[in-house]
């Protein structure tokens, strides 16, 4: 499973490439943000993701970026709770605006997050959620 999450944020990074080359200037940064659930009865499983993603980051910086751009990630907890994984979401858009999120982890969460995120265009994707409703 991690292995497969690190070739989706590969992916996902590398089609953000034309869309932050296009303007004027290049940002100083690419910004990601990850819901992991890095408290409650998810912790553990979600430190093993976060780990994933902060080394698949680290991989790509240390390759020199996306197109000479540095990745940034934020990363909030989820606390394995709706109503938490949900606010993760939401500050991770409004205070740090960011527009592509890993997570969150459960489906309730994901569930909860999923009309906030299309209503403000954010790419939300959950490397463990399993609710066939997440599809609706």
């Amino acid at each position: 499973m991690i292995k497969k999450l690190v070739t989706v944020l590969f992916a996902l990074l590398l089609l953000l490439v034309p869309a932050t080359a296009c303007g004027p200037s290049q940002p100083k940064t690419i910004r990601i943000g990850a819901v992991m659930d890095l408290s409650g009865a998810l912790a553990g499983i979600g430190s093993q993701l976060r780990d994933s993603i902060v080394l698949a980051v680290k991989q790509v910086n240390e390759a020199g970026g996306i197109d000479g751009t540095q990745v940034e990630l934020i990363v909030e907890d989820g606390k394995t709770d709706p109503t938490s994984g949900f606010e993760a979401v939401k500050k991770l858009v409004e205070v740090n605006g960011i527009n592509v999120i890993i997570g969150p982890m459960i489906s309730g969460a994901s569930l909860a997050a999923g009309p906030y995120a299309l209503e403000n265009q954010v790419l939300l994707f959950s490397p463990s959620a399993t609710s066939p409703d997440i599809a609706d």
